[in-house]
């Protein structure tokens, strides 16, 4: 801030018209040029020009000494300021301003304005009610405080003037800077009740004062920056004495440039040096309300100047002994200055105030253990979030009781031990030959150190500073920034929905209760159909429909799921716990839901689960089944245990037999079936074979979730049953590459979606608008156009596709014909043509983008910079080997990026062996045209002397490539067992599939039948390269063209199937 822009006090300039030489001078004032002329007595004022104005009240430079005897004639002050601070009362601090009161005429004669001061002055020696005693006894009379401080009262300091002001309850004393030559600026006044206060210091800037082993410093800062550094350099003495202390006053100068309006902007080095001064005394600066700029100029248009040149600081003592304090300016009024009120704001700790985990307690040798008691004691709640949830609110409250219980106040411990460590000292020192003195000055340190360690750890975490080394003892510091956002964090001051203010913690606490209140009442609504028909209809159909399906990546998504389905998911996982968990809850939701036969109730019953549970209930049934094992688990009717579907849902029952508690172990006899004539027929009657049911294994019934591989119900499986399924497009797969930035590829497929707002678009929502392309300033703008057609975007095409070395695609342009540029080319090259792609549609989005809404110009160039640049990031993602080619080389040097490795291929010798003697080989091999499609496995027999025995293709129907490995397998023992064997080795080219068997974890739909084959025959499980499994897949080839269920056997070696030789090499590359 410039100096000048803060004086207060600056003399209009004086026209010269009609004076002469001597007021030439415009910048000198009229009091000046008077004092240089001899002619001074003989001029008559009425003949002087009118003074100028400032603000809104005349003002004219007259002799100091003249100015002096009116005032204290007329005992009016012009301009007035108070600063007052209340010690032991809940308000600490008022200030006022009292500003110029009576206004001289325009026109008169300096001789006849003192007369006529003197005449006032001698008939009323009190202020009238409109001056400063007024002002004073207001602020007395509402704040009561117990200190007053007035800074530039412009007046000399005389007792009879504090006893005519009569002041309640207030000293006719007043402590003052003024001397026999200068007028004071400062003045203090005090309770009666309150000693006289003790003056530390006192200059022209301000007076220090000592009230009770506290510290009050009124302020009047000098307006030139070079006199403030005096009153800067004076305070830090002052602050070295560590007392409570507080400054409060007009310190002349801002601390941010925010804190002044109008005018040139604040000086740096005036700022600069009020830091300075603030930080090397340690001072924290009190918060404030009420108006933020306390001082103004009274000028109008562009001449308005406002700034903050009042404020109040403190130090942490002062802060420890008088809590919470804060000042508010209020409202200036007869002075360009505002009022400053302080005082101490009580904010009452809140009851519910928020657990918090302290790191001092790690240090206490018991705290691991009274953690570990309290989690290990057991709750009584099913459900293990619900566990978890109870165990940490039982801990909390453990560690409130232990934290004040054993852990103790660590302020009191501190305390204490210094007492001990000095006693201890103390005893050792006169006794130093006595070691078990010293043994326990030497304990109590130790014990004193680590409970200051505890502190500091304490401190720290309380003053959330992270930057400090631990082990640096910085506690001065963080009391500091703890007292500093304490005070930051106070709600001093509300206003209200109707803007009045409030500002006591009552009305605060009412007023945000009442706000809530009635932002979260219940409002009742009535609503109009006849409105929603003036809503526009500006999404079609089929948007409708992509918006609602929320599909997943693969399928044109990004992966979400909509909530409605994951409700459902989690829903049918509640409802899959519930028949089969053996827990206490599960058995009784089953006894509460279900009837005395074991059917699911279907009326209603009161319970808040029960609507979502027979929602379950009914989109499940379809995708259970059964396991048999003793059958009785199994409803003989309502469950699926035979067929796809329940029997009776196959056929009409009588609904007497539906109600029977009819099982499947009702048909089991001595672990046989022992099916009575009656049930046959009904069986037979939909269309069940009753001697093609698999065997009872008489161990616990097994309920299986069918579209599972592994026959248990997961939360995915739910969410991809019951979502909608939509046709996957062949882009997504490209776009969500792990060399493309994820951010790179949301861009693209809002692009590839038909997602971005092109006029077309925009358009297409009944919005009238004009529409242009802006890369090639032709007319329309579509997908179609902006993307592939375009003469900008085409140009970049074709360079992109020359950086490649590619051959341009045929007509039309579009996102697959560019990805099949690259095929039988190196992974490497697919993935950076893929990223080439991508970045040429985001880049020309992202282009159009700025030319529309920034206005810039289109430059090919520069979205070819950018989309080279992006290469330097798809390098570093990308995890893919490039060949050994020059033409590889070739465009990673054009693109200016480290080449990949180059993995060269290996060639291994594969040999099929043949069995040992009394040993069956079963070469099995399973496909599905589509994966899952039409499927079919194939099985080759062959013996020691690799002679084939058999081989057999089978029709599998629909299914996918691993089930249809399974099931080549389970086949080919079923038939080798068929055959007599009894030890047989099984090779596959699956992976999987072999080791499903090995670990015994084959698909639900077959463990019947494996727990069956396995019975009786010693089996061996093989992983074998495809190179020596070609006679299998020939088979399997076959049985995918066959219908499902068909068999083709041969036992023999048919003439179209080559085998393999056991004398003969194969070769795999890799």
């Amino acid at each position: 801030m410039t100096d000048q822009s803060l004086t207060k006090d600056n003399a209009s300039s004086i026209p010269s018209e009609g004076v002469g030489e001597p007021f030439a001078n415009k910048n000198t004032s009229f009091a000046d040029k008077i004092r240089n002329t001899t002619k001074m007595l003989s001029i008559d004022l009425a003949t002087l020009p009118s003074p100028g104005k400032r603000g809104d009240y005349p003002a004219i430079s007259i002799p100091e000494e003249l100015h002096r005897k009116s005032l204290e004639a007329l005992a009016r002050p012009t301009d007035g300021k108070i600063d007052e601070v209340h010690k032991r009362q809940p308000i600490l601090s008022d200030a006022a301003l009292m500003e110029h009161l009576s206004a001289p005429p325009s026109k008169i004669k300096m001789k006849k304005a003192a007369r006529e001061a003197n005449t006032s002055s001698k008939r009323s020696t009190t202020p009238r009610s409109g001056g400063i005693s007024s002002s004073l006894k207001q602020i007395v009379r509402i704040h009561s405080p117990d200190l007053i401080w007035i800074s530039e009262p412009m007046i000399h300091f005389s007792n009879s003037f504090c006893t005519r002001l009569r002041l309640r309850m207030m000293s006719t004393d007043a402590i003052h800077n003024s001397t026999n030559t200068r007028k004071g600026n400062i003045w203090l006044l005090w309770k009666d009740s309150l000693p006289r206060p003790v003056v530390i210091s006192s200059s022209t800037q301000a007076i220090s004062v000592e009230v009770d082993n506290s510290i009050v410093t009124g302020v009047h800062a000098h307006v030139l920056t070079i006199n403030r550094r005096d009153l800067w350099n004076q305070l830090i003495p002052i602050s070295q004495l560590n007392k409570p202390w507080l400054l409060i006053g007009d310190f002349n100068a801002v601390l941010r440039i925010d804190e002044k309006k109008g005018g040139l902007l604040p000086k740096a080095n005036a700022m600069s040096d009020f830091w300075e001064c603030v930080n090397t005394c340690n001072l924290i600066e009190s918060q404030s309300t009420g108006i933020k700029y306390t001082w103004c100029n009274n000028q109008i248009g562009h001449r308005r100047i406002l700034c903050k040149l009042d404020r109040a600081f403190f130090n942490s003592a002062w802060s420890n002994h008088f809590g919470n304090w804060s000042i508010k300016a209020l409202t200036r009024s007869k002075s360009d200055h505002s009022p400053l009120v302080g005082s101490t704001t009580s904010i009452p700790k809140p009851h519910n105030a928020p657990f918090r985990f302290q790191k001092m307690w790690l240090t206490h040798t018991k705290f691991l253990d009274t953690t570990k008691h309290s989690w290990d004691t057991p709750i009584a709640a099913g459900n293990k979030a619900t566990r978890f949830a109870y165990k940490l609110k039982r801990l909390k409250e453990h560690l409130k009781w232990w934290n004040i219980n054993v852990f103790g106040d660590i302020n009191q411990k501190m305390q204490n031990l210094e007492k001990v460590v000095h006693q201890a000292m103390q005893e050792s020192d006169d006794d130093p030959d006595n070691l078990d003195k010293l043994s326990h000055l030497l304990q109590s340190q130790r014990d004193l150190d680590v409970i200051s360690s505890q502190y500091d750890t304490f401190i720290g975490q309380k003053a959330k500073i992270k930057w400090i080394n631990e082990g640096e003892r910085n506690t001065r510091y963080l009391h500091t920034s703890i007292k500093v956002r304490r005070n930051n964090n106070q709600i001093l001051q509300i206003i209200d929905d109707d803007g009045r203010m409030w500002s006591s913690q009552p009305d605060i606490k009412a007023n945000i209760v009442k706000h809530y209140e009635e932002k979260f009442k219940k409002t009742r609504s009535d609503n109009v159909p006849s409105l929603l028909t003036v809503i526009p209809k500006s999404i079609s159909a089929q948007d409708n429909t992509i918006l609602d399906t929320i599909p997943p990546k693969a399928e044109g998504g990004l992966g979400l799921v909509r909530l409605e389905i994951l409700n459902k998911a989690l829903l049918s996982k509640l409802m899959w716990r519930i028949y089969t968990s053996k827990e206490n809850w599960a058995k009784f939701l089953r006894a509460k839901f279900q009837s005395r036969c074991g059917n699911w109730i279907n009326y209603y019953k009161q319970s808040s689960i029960w609507g979502g549970l027979r929602w379950a209930i009914s989109n499940m049934k379809d995708h259970l089944g059964w396991i048999i094992g003793d059958g009785k688990s199994i409803n003989l009717w309502s469950d699926t245990w035979c067929s796809t579907v329940p029997i009776a849902d196959m056929i009409d029952l009588d609904s007497n037999i539906l109600h029977l508690k009819g099982k499947v172990s009702d048909l089991i006899v001595d672990g046989i079936w022992s099916i009575p004539l009656n049930v046959a027929d009904i069986l037979n009657s939909a269309g069940i074979n009753i001697n093609s049911l698999p065997p009872p294994s008489m161990d616990n019934d097994t309920l299986v979730w069918k579209p599972s591989l592994d026959g248990c119900y997961s939360v995915s499986n739910g969410i991809n049953l019951y979502r909608e399924k939509l046709q996957k497009p062949a882009w997504p797969a490209k776009i969500w590459r792990h060399c493309i930035h994820p951010k790179r590829s949301v861009i693209a497929w809002k692009i590839l979606s038909g997602c971005c707002a092109t006029d077309a678009r925009i358009q297409s929502r009944g919005i009238q608008l004009a529409s242009r392309c802006f890369l090639c300033h032709s007319d329309g703008e579509d997908d179609r156009h902006i993307f592939w057609d375009c003469k900008f975007v085409v140009d970049i095409w074709t360079w992109v596709i020359d950086l490649f070395g590619f051959r341009r695609p045929l007509d039309p342009l579009n996102f697959n014909n560019l990805v099949e540029c690259a095929t039988n080319r190196s992974a490497a090259i697919q993935d950076l043509w893929t990223a080439a792609i991508t970045y040429v549609i985001t880049e020309v989005w992202l282009h159009r983008n700025s030319c529309v809404f920034e206005n810039k110009r289109t430059s090919s160039h520069r979205v070819k910079q950018k989309i080279l640049a992006n290469f330097l990031e798809c390098s570093i993602l990308m995890k893919s080997d490039m060949h050994n080619r020059v033409s590889d080389l070739m465009i990673f040097s054009s693109l200016k990026i480290i080449p990949r490795p180059v993995v060269s291929s290996v060639i291994h010798e594969c040999f099929w062996i043949p069995p040992a003697i009394d040993q069956l080989k079963i070469g099995c091999d399973g496909c599905s045209r589509g994966n899952p499609g039409n499927a079919g496995a194939g099985i080759v027999l062959r013996d020691h002397r690799g002679s084939t025995l058999g081989a057999m293709a089978v029709g599998l129907g629909i299914c996918t490539n691993f089930v249809a490995e399974v099931l080549a397998i389970l086949l080919g023992l079923e038939w080798a067992k068929n055959l007599g064997w009894t030890n047989i080795w099984v090779t596959s080219d699956s992976q999987a599939a072999i080791r499903c068997f090995i670990d015994n974890k084959v698909p639900w739909f077959i463990l019947t039948r494996w727990n069956s084959v396995k019975e009786g025959i010693r089996t061996s499980f093989s992983f074998v390269f495809r190179e020596t499994n070609f006679a299998a897949d020939t088979m399997s080839k076959r049985g995918a063209y066959l219908p499902l269920g068909t068999k083709e056997s041969f036992d023999y070696r048919p003439t179209f199937l080559s085998v393999e030789n056991p004398d003969s090499c194969y070769y795999r590359f890799s």
